[in-house]
């Protein structure tokens, strides 16, 4: 059963009528109907035993009955959630490496409105999510959406009052394994997802073993970040490009040395045989030495 809140209307002996839809007396009771109303809206409404209304069918009307003067203030349901706003800050440092290219994103997460149970925010760019740590994190999960693109969900821990929190500071951790040098990657950044306001700071840094060029950055300002580092600042969602080629002060993965190539034609089969003598230093185990291009293959193992 719906709650009722009543009040007596204090006047004549002659109850208030209605003229033309507005109140003969509106000018004596219209301040009683307000602070009811008032006090309505900052009460708690207890219902009566029974499954309560839906959120989005919550109601408060209010009647004047002709006997007595009387004003019923009636409240049905329950008030929809109020919607969640969030902003998001990111400081992002990227290292260029020819083994890997690893991020330490900075990320500060603030609660305008409502109460948050998930905090969910785009993916740009190639690599992975490897961690996110920090206060107040439940748990966390990268998102495949139907149209391919990526998005970080945050889940907080909610205080035992039960209400959401107000900050969450995050570390997240990015990795891309093994790039293409030369070549060509696009950083994984953060975009805004649902925050309703954003704002990304990145930081590029490169080791002693690669050179790196900029060739996109779409959405992003240029920041002036020294001789040491190239920064850039965006408000949106971006995309950053960097071509990376080795250093020339470094040395390759793999180098052949006193290399000897001999061919021999073999016109019955249409065809040549060639045969590639020299010596190979590696860096490390897994180098990798490119030795033909074009319509060339190998027929045999190297040996050596």
């Amino acid at each position: 059963m719906p709650a009722l809140l009543s009040a007596r209307l204090r006047g004549g002996d002659t109850p208030p009528t209605v003229i033309s839809g507005r109140l003969a007396d509106v000018r004596r009771w219209g301040g009683l109907l307000a602070s009811a109303l008032a006090l309505l809206a900052g009460a708690t409404v207890a219902f009566g035993a029974g499954a309560p209304a839906a959120a989005d069918r919550a109601s408060v009307t209010s009647t004047l009955t002709p006997d007595g003067g009387r004003i019923t203030v009636t409240a049905q349901g329950t008030p929809a959630p109020v919607p969640v706003f969030f902003s998001a800050t990111v400081d992002t440092v990227v290292r260029l490496g020819a083994d890997e290219v690893t991020g330490e994103l900075k990320l500060a997460l603030r609660v305008v409105q409502g109460r948050p149970e998930s905090f969910s925010l785009g993916l740009v760019g190639d690599g992975e999510v490897v961690d996110v740590t920090g206060p107040g994190l439940r748990d966390w999960s990268v998102r495949r959406a139907a149209n391919g693109r990526q998005f970080l969900d945050l889940r907080p821990l909610n205080p035992p009052t039960g209400g959401g929190p107000v900050e969450l500071l995050l570390a997240v951790r990015t990795r891309l394994a093994k790039p293409a040098v030369p070549g060509r990657i696009a950083l994984l950044l953060l975009a805004p997802g649902d925050a309703v306001a954003f704002a990304s700071k990145l930081t590029l840094q490169t080791d002693a073993s690669v050179d790196a060029k900029v060739t996109q950055a779409g959405g992003m300002l240029p920041l002036d970040g020294g001789a040491t580092a190239l920064q850039f600042y965006a408000t949106g969602e971006s995309r950053v490009e960097v071509a990376l080629t080795r250093r020339g002060a470094a040395a390759a993965e793999a180098e052949l040395k006193g290399a000897q190539l001999s061919g021999k034609v073999d016109e019955a089969g249409g065809s040549v045989n060639f045969q590639l003598h020299g010596q190979v230093n590696a860096q490390q185990a897994g180098a990798r030495l490119r030795l033909l291009t074009g319509r060339a293959a190998l027929s045999d193992q190297a040996a050596g």
